[in-house]
């Protein structure tokens, strides 16, 4: 029964996918498939032994994103600080969770912001070689911003998404 969390986590992958490529063809229901994706992923992290350590650290990060992008903030917090609490947790997914923790709670802060007002700029890259520079106020926005913009954007019938990757991005000038 090893490959049990494997199964749930590739099908949550395909889920997270499908909610991806929702985002980018600017459909709907992308937040539901994040939902059930972030269910797999929990279910998947809950068999995975507790020797290894690495995977669960991959399989929480997800977890706790999953829970942020379906917009179950409750949820994402509440894996989030189950993870921090495990003494075992691997350095780079506790720095992972502490971060989408804290884009949660600016999310929280930000819930009413319109016309960019209180929004940090992400650089976020999507596919290979295209690349977006948005204002948002959350991570995950920023990146839904980019895929709206790439699904928007010329690129070939065989384009296919590889990965989304997204950092603060410094202020021109040292300012913020």
């Amino acid at each position: 029964m090893s490959s049990e969390w494997l199964d749930l986590h590739r099908q949550s992958e395909r889920l997270a996918g499908e909610g991806q490529l929702s985002v980018a063809q600017g459909r709907g229901g992308a937040a539901e498939l994040y939902r059930k994706a972030a269910e797999f992923e929990e279910s998947a992290l809950a068999r995975v032994p507790a020797e290894k350590v690495r995977t669960r650290g991959i399989l929480g990060v997800s977890a706790t994103a999953l829970w942020f992008k379906s917009g179950q903030l409750e949820e994402a917090k509440r894996v989030g600080r189950q993870l921090l609490d495990e003494t075992t947790l691997p350095t780079f997914a506790r720095s992972e969770v502490e971060e989408i923790l804290d884009d949660i709670r600016q999310a929280e802060v930000d819930a009413g912001t319109e016309n960019g007002r209180g929004a940090r700029m992400y650089d976020v890259q999507v596919t290979f070689n295209q690349h977006y520079r948005v204002a948002a106020p959350t991570r995950t926005v920023a990146e839904e911003l980019a895929m709206k913009q790439w699904a928007r954007g010329e690129h070939a019938d065989s384009s296919e998404l590889v990965a989304v990757t997204t950092v603060e991005a410094e202020s021109p000038g040292g300012g913020s």
